[in-house]
Formats: C-alpha cells, structure tokens, sequence
C-alpha cells in the first residue's frame, strides 16, 4: 500500500465515524426545545456514544488536514494548506468540547437527581455558543484547505466545484440547531472527502 493510498483511508474515516456517530444520536427536532432534549438524552447509551464518537471524528480530522497537508507539501499552495491546520485543530477542538459537553452533562444531571432538562435550561449560551464558534472556526479551515486542494490537479474541475460547495454548506450546516441539521453535515462530509479520498487512492508515489 502506497503513502497516498493510507491518506485515502484515513481521509474517508472521518466521514464515517461522524456518520455513526450522528447516526446514534436521537434526533431533536429543535435544540431551542429543552423537553425535546431531554427526551432523546433519556436515551442515554445512544446519547453518550453518538456525541462522543461524533467528538472523536471532529479531533480525527485534524489527521486528515495533516495528511492532505502532507500531500500539498511540494505545491505552490502549501503555505495556505499548512495555515489551515492549526485553524480546523481550533474549531475541532471547541466541536470537540461542545459535542461533550452535550453527550455527558444532562446524563450526569440526571446521575444527581436532576432533570436532564435543568442541564439544558443552564447551559444552553455555553454550549451552543461554543458549538457555533466551533463551527465557524472549522468551516472557514476546512474552506481554506479546499481552496488550496482546488489549485493541485487532484480532483477534476466539476468535482472541485462540487467539494467547495460541500464544504461551504458545511460550516453553515453545523450551527444549525436541529438534529437533522446534524444529518446534512454528515452527508456533506461524504460529499468533501470521498472524492478526495479517491483521488489519492488513484495517486502514485
């Protein structure tokens, strides 16, 4: 197996896991309706998981910026691939600490006595703020990593116009406060980085 052909695999895992992840997760219609919240957190073992496993996708992309990094190295555009790295590891990281802090405090809430609800009632600024700037900081590094991918020849010209569309929508898609805005990140996510993994599965070298 060549360098590339491991970059494509670690590149399609990060559209996987978060799919799982987003998949165990009991879909909220709106997070803005804390009974709602509440009820899906009463599933707590799909709860758990999906946020955490979800978590650990945002944290494992930052592999997949440094391996595209990595790919980029000999380009005209690896400063600005090299810049985007540390920005998608910040918004990862807040992504990171939001999607905890939702899977973990209204099970640890409930753990005390406590309604799930009075987790949601209380934290909903934090953790919804720490959420959107998460997103915000991720989408605009994954933005700029994309437009540094579309001056390589790795995709052809209507697929890079398509991966840059995914990925705008993406960072939009995120801070959208219902769980089945949670599904279209998951399915932009396939549609950013499937054809780039492709791609550097057909890569030499």
């Amino acid at each position: 197996m060549t360098l590339y052909q491991r970059f494509a695999l670690i590149t399609a895992l990060f559209p996987l896991l978060l799919s799982i992840g987003i998949l165990l997760i009991p879909v909220v219609r709106s997070y803005a309706d804390h009974e709602l919240a509440q009820q899906a957190a009463a599933k707590s073992h799909r709860w758990f998981w999906g946020h955490l496993l979800s978590a650990v996708a945002f944290v494992f992309s930052i592999l997949v910026a440094c391996c595209l990094a990595v790919y980029l190295h000999t380009t005209d555009v690896f400063r600005l691939a090299a810049l985007t790295v540390p920005v998608m590891a910040v918004g990862a990281g807040l992504l990171a600490v939001g999607l905890g802090a939702d899977g973990i405090g209204p099970l640890a809430v409930r753990k005390a006595g406590y309604p799930a609800r009075a987790f949601f009632d209380g934290s909903s600024t934090w953790v919804t703020g720490t959420f959107i700037a998460g997103s915000v900081i991720y989408g605009l590094g994954q933005i700029g990593l994309m437009v540094a991918i579309q001056h390589t020849s790795l995709l052809a010209p209507g697929v890079g116009i398509l991966v840059m569309i995914a990925a705008i929508l993406f960072s939009v898609s995120s801070a959208i406060p219902s769980g089945y805005g949670l599904y279209l990140v998951a399915f932009l996510a396939w549609l950013i980085y499937l054809p780039i993994s492709i791609a550097l599965w057909s890569l030499t070298g």
